[in-house]
């Protein structure tokens, strides 16, 4: 009975290091200009097969949504909501009893900013979320983001 115990114990351990080593999805980072002060923030998602990632609009009460959240800085300013370039894939969940957003494969995200100071910027900070299998077996993840963008040319002559 003791071997038994420690077997599972032993699986049990294995199981849960694999799992935290796990990350479906590998994320990329970069920004595309739109003006001297404005910028989109790009976030592009690669999922495994068999993966899918949810939706930074999937509604409350349901899987885990992605979040965004950067570092306070008075050197930008978000302009307006995150978009979803790529589109979700919309599933009825029996558990949760509503339809739920997610990828699969890939997703892309953009945020535009508007850069409010006459200096290079970094923008840095998490993207967390949850991967799930179909199974119902899920994996959330944090993962530190950075975007560096250049010093401004004229920025006093931009229009808003």
């Amino acid at each position: 009975m003791k071997k038994i115990f420690l077997l599972l114990l032993l699986f049990s351990f294995n199981y849960t290091v694999n799992s935290q080593v796990q990350k479906p999805t590998k994320w990329k980072f970069f920004t595309q200009k739109i003006s001297e002060t404005e910028y989109f923030l790009v976030f592009e998602a690669s999922i495994e097969d068999g993966w899918h990632l949810y939706s930074p609009f999937n509604p409350e009460g349901g899987s885990l949504p992605l979040k965004i959240e950067y570092n306070k800085s008075s050197d930008f300013q978000l302009i307006g909501k995150i978009l979803e370039i790529s589109k979700p894939i919309v599933k009825y969940d029996e558990i949760f009893k509503k339809d739920e957003y997610f990828f699969e494969q890939k997703a892309t995200f953009k945020q535009r900013i508007k850069i409010l100071v006459q200096k290079d910027v970094e923008i840095i900070g998490t993207i967390d979320g949850q991967n799930c299998l179909e199974d119902g077996r899920c994996i959330n993840f944090s993962e530190d983001l950075s975007f560096k963008i250049p010093k401004p040319q004229n920025i006093d002559n931009q229009d808003n």
